[in-house]
């Protein structure tokens, strides 16, 4: 090939490249000009209206089975306009409410979902050939103006929507597909007796059951004189609460304060919703005469009879619902209302007798016990407490004692050491109904006695090689940790050493 050719044929490459970017420029410069606005990918972050509060005369929602018409009446402290159900001006409505009257006044678009979509088909996919809901602004000029509500996208993170006079769908604020439940009586706000956890109340009775399960009730007996040291022969206590049930064991008290354990961390469960303003049939809820869940509490207030107010709470709760069992079922005793309730409310809410249960539960004040022995391992030690009486014009804790162990005086502190292990042989689970299979043989004896010459006897048996177990009621066992026994066998060879044994 001669270099002219060569030159014309570079010549005719660089033309046709230089054609095709032009052909493609233009192109893309035709595809601009006619492309929409927006695009299914778009972030639209508009509002498809926005109308003034003070502008509407009422909003109507036409859910799947209710025609809700909020009418505006007057204003609260702050400011804000207050919307009421026209024909129920004298009914207080749950905040959900709220988002009705924000959609009527800010109707947000976050997405661009598709452009003129007509074909009924293709409006069924998005929930809009029959819509879930229908919103209906009306204005006080005698306009009004509407949107369709869809159902929620696959991800849950949008609401489709379209409004009146407009064939685009667009993605909305994903709580407005909520919309299609509601009724009047959902949004209806009742009220209901608030748990006093202010801590200035004083708890007076607990009654906790979880459908099945064993029940607990609690009550404050103001016959019970608590003391650091109680005189001869009562059990030590360090509550006035006791046990009705399921525990008649004296020595298995309630836990200690239990308006700080227990009451403080309870709330009012924050009403969601109203299911049925006047049910026939609870038990679709579990919310029958036999609940899933029933607690009732009562604390008092006031210095003296005459000045005494009691607060009582009586809840039923029953079954979880919601896309993540979010919501629970809720009435209250003698209500014929039913309500959703936020599930959290659970969270600090025990049904467990052995949650109430003072772990403590082997401990006797010193100053009560006389003698006592303990049987470990084949070994058999005895210990026996001696006390002065009291000087004249003194007290109980002006005593002086003076411990034995084996037959030896011993210090203070070495004794007391053993004692507290001793006391400390705290429960670390219950075993309630069949009885665990633990080995007789291989048990721990422990025995008091005391100055009004009772006596008392606690006998552990080896349930395996984490737990011993102790029998406490007919059918209840508590397990007690391996280690506190450990501590025992310590303190008693701690004081074997001291005596030369």
């Amino acid at each position: 090939m001669s270099k002219k050719k060569t030159v014309i044929l570079g010549l005719l490459v660089l033309v046709l490249l230089a054609a095709a970017v032009i052909g493609v420029s233009v192109m893309n410069h035709v595809k601009e000009a006619n492309a929409p606005e927006e695009s299914s990918s778009s972030i639209v972050l508009k509002n498809l209206w926005e109308n003034s509060r003070e502008d509407m005369k009422s909003i109507d929602l036409k859910t799947q089975t209710d025609l809700i018409t909020l009418v505006p009446n007057g204003y609260n402290k702050t400011g804000t306009m207050l919307w009421v159900i026209e024909g129920h001006e004298d009914w207080h409505l749950i905040n959900t409410y709220q988002n009705i009257v924000t959609m009527a006044a800010l109707l947000p678009a976050y997405k661009l979902i598709e452009e003129d979509v007509t074909d009924p088909d293709r409006l069924d996919d998005f929930g809009l050939k029959d819509p879930t809901s229908v919103l209906t602004v009306n204005f006080k000029d005698g306009t009004s103006k509407t949107c369709y509500v869809g159902i929620l996208s696959s991800d849950k993170e949008y609401t489709f929507c379209r409004i009146e006079g407009d064939n685009n769908v667009y993605a909305t604020n994903s709580e407005y597909a909520k919309f299609a439940s509601f009724t009047r009586n959902s949004i209806r706000l009742t009220t209901m007796a608030e748990i006093d956890n202010s801590g200035k109340g004083t708890l007076m009775y607990v009654f906790v059951q979880k459908k099945g399960e064993t029940p607990v009730e609690i009550k404050k007996d103001e016959s019970i004189v608590l003391t650091e040291r109680p005189v001869d022969g009562a059990i030590y206590r360090t509550t006035d609460n006791v046990f009705v049930q399921p525990y008649t064991n004296p020595y298995i008290q309630v836990g200690t304060d239990l308006e700080y354990n227990y009451l403080q961390y309870l709330t009012t469960p924050e009403v969601v919703e109203t299911i049925d303003a006047d049910c026939q049939d609870f038990e679709q809820y579990g919310l029958g005469e036999e609940p899933e869940y029933h607690e009732k509490i009562i604390t008092r207030t006031g210095d003296s009879e005459d000045n005494y107010e009691y607060n009582t709470t009586d809840y039923y709760f029953g079954y979880t619902y919601g896309d993540s069992n979010q919501y629970i079922y809720f009435r209250e005793a003698g209500s014929s209302m039913v309500l959703g309730v936020d599930a959290s409310c659970m969270a600090n809410r025990h049904f467990d007798p052995y949650f109430f249960v003072n772990k403590l539960i082997y401990i006797n004040a010193i100053s009560n016990v006389a003698a006592g022995s303990v049987d470990m391992k084949g070994e058999h030690h005895e210990f026996s407490v001696k006390r002065s009486d009291i000087p004249e014009g003194g007290k109980e804790e002006d005593r002086l004692y003076t411990y034995r162990f084996d037959g030896e005086l011993v210090e203070d502190d070495l004794f007391l050491a053993l004692y507290r292990a001793l006391i400390e042989l705290i429960p670390s689970y219950e075993i309630r109904g069949e009885k665990p299979v633990y080995d007789e043989s291989q048990k721990v004896e422990v025995h008091y006695q005391f100055w009004d010459g009772t006596e008392e006897t606690f006998t552990f048996y080896k349930l395996d090689d984490f737990y011993y177990v102790i029998q406490v009621e007919e059918d209840v066992w508590f397990a007690c940790d391996y280690e506190r026994f450990q501590r025992v066998e310590e303190r008693i060879a701690d004081l074997m050493a001291a005596v030369g044994k």
